[in-house]
């Protein structure tokens, strides 16, 4: 052969080593899966504090955040409150068990029904008063029928993978390929 050549040896054993270690790490992956979780449940907690879905874009401010100021999904906080990592053999599931959750993610329309609703009228301040918190005074009961109404939520999604949450993970899962649970 003519030409030039090139030639080396390559000691496989720290490779061999390192892959082997990997593959023992991976054989139980819940501790990798729990610390993905982890790490997409804080993506959620940020989502709410800017306020923003996973691609960046800044939520749909909700009326009664633009009226009274506070932050939009989080009057009672209970939504943002309920997000929770399940880690089953080889998965792990992020999301939350409220029932208002898909709405608020998707967006979509709500059709509410005509219904009467018994209202206590606080004479001496103006305005309606919750009867539980009813204290004397000038009040009076009145049955008002609240008519039918549509309501169209827009998507204001907090579940999902941003790039910094990928960026993240990238980190986790190398790091725990290397060097296992911490």
């Amino acid at each position: 052969m003519t030409g030039a050549r090139v030639s080396f040896d390559l000691d496989d054993a720290g490779v061999r080593a390192a892959l082997s270690g990997a593959a023992v790490r991976l054989d139980d992956p819940r501790p990798l899966l729990d610390g993905i979780g982890a790490r997409l449940e804080t993506g959620v907690a940020e989502r709410f504090a800017r306020e923003t879905g996973p691609d960046g874009v800044a939520w749909t401010p909700s009326r009664r955040a633009r009226k009274s100021g506070g932050k939009t999904l989080t009057k009672t906080a209970r939504l943002r409150r309920s997000i929770t990592r399940a880690v089953r053999a080889r998965e792990v599931l992020v999301g939350s068990n409220v029932v208002y959750a898909a709405i608020h993610q998707f967006g979509g329309d709500i059709r509410q029904k005509a219904r009467g609703q018994r209202l206590l009228i606080d004479d001496e301040r103006g305005g309606f008063v919750s009867p539980r918190a009813r204290k004397g005074g000038l009040q009076r009961i009145v049955d008002a029928a609240i008519p039918a109404r549509d309501i169209s939520l827009p998507a204001r999604p907090f579940l999902g993978v941003s790039e910094a949450d990928r960026a993240a993970l990238a980190r986790i899962v190398s790091r725990h390929l290397r060097e296992g649970v911490r």
